[in-house]
């Protein structure tokens, strides 16, 4: 198992921000971007996701208008 914070910043225009790295950076990424509007808030999301598994993808793409393949493994 993996564990994940993210925290989330809003504001009162429904506009958010989101990192991994800290609250902090969640709220300057926030004002930088939308600003506080009226007010804003930072939720801190704490995840246990199943352990990572490697995802290969392969897609082919012709020169024609033809339908693009792609397969995951």
């Amino acid at each position: 198992m993996s564990n994940v914070t993210i925290w989330v910043a809003y504001n009162t225009d429904d506009q958010c921000f989101a990192s991994h790295e800290s609250a902090q950076e969640a709220i300057e990424g926030l004002v930088e971007g939308f600003g506080y509007g009226e007010g804003a808030r930072v939720v801190e999301l704490q995840l246990k996701l199943p352990s990572a598994q490697p995802i290969a993808a392969q897609a082919s793409v012709v020169d024609d208008d033809d339908i693009v393949s792609v397969s995951v493994e």
